[in-house]
């Protein structure tokens, strides 16, 4: 199972690698080869991805991902507007956005 993953993130990275490179100067009909084969070999990865992971694992990943990214938000971004809310609300929606990140990378890692 370690071996298909990492065999996944192989062919990801390759695939993304060949996609990066699709803007040099090649023919047409080689560049439309580049691209298929680089979209191909990515999407081969995430399927190998989806198919050896548990569809519970995935979800909490995703999850934990999510949480993480509005939390960040929450705790670095939002409680900017000091003139439309009190001072105190700013420092509630640091503390909350703080809490929900901390257990979203929670989610996440583990």
């Amino acid at each position: 199972m370690l071996a298909l993953t990492i065999a996944a993130a192989i062919l990801v990275a390759l695939g993304i690698y060949l996609l990066y490179f699709i803007d040099r100067e090649l023919e047409e009909n080689k560049m439309y080869l580049v691209l298929f084969v680089g979209l191909a070999l990515v999407a081969l990865g995430i399927f190998v991805i989806f198919a050896t992971m548990p569809v519970e694992l995935i979800k909490m990943k995703v999850l934990g991902l999510s949480m993480a990214v509005a939390g960040f938000w929450l705790a670095f971004k939002f409680p900017g507007a000091s003139e439309i809310q009190g001072e105190s609300f700013g420092l509630l929606g640091i503390l909350l956005g703080l809490i929900i990140m901390i257990v979203g990378i929670i989610l996440f890692v583990f």
